[in-house]
């Protein structure tokens, strides 16, 4: 039987814009793929604060932004956690706050406040690589 690559599956979630804050929410189970929990696009170069809270099992993750590691979500299981705000550089364009890691199924919030939401052009998430 040939190898078969498991896939990245968002089990549920849901994107929405309030206010200057983009928020997405759900459960995510990584595998070998990743997933974006969040993309936005700006009109401009602009800056923000990234921060989560998630519940997760056994299985080390990471939440990048490009090829910056910003959140490691640690390996042992986690309760209820609650990570720092992160500021963050979004360029004109496409930017995706993307999750991978090792086998671990993950329920969070995610929330990226800008500092000037006018410069907001599109946003969603829950999308694979």
């Amino acid at each position: 039987m040939p190898y078969m690559e498991e896939t990245t599956i968002f089990n549920s979630m849901q994107v929405d814009q309030k206010d200057d804050t983009i928020v997405s929410e759900g459960e995510v189970k990584i595998h070998e793929t990743t997933g974006t929990l969040i993309t936005v696009e700006v009109s401009e170069n602009t800056t923000g604060l990234f921060h989560i809270s998630y519940t997760k099992d056994k299985g080390a993750l990471k939440i990048t932004q490009g090829d910056k590691d910003i959140v490691t979500l640690e390996k042992e299981e986690a309760k209820d956690i609650t990570s720092d705000e992160y500021k963050v550089s979004l360029t004109k364009g496409r930017n995706d706050f993307d999750i991978s890691g090792e086998d671990s199924t993950c329920k969070y919030s995610a929330e990226l406040k800008i500092d000037d939401s006018s410069k907001i052009v599109s946003f969603g998430g829950g999308s694979l690589k």
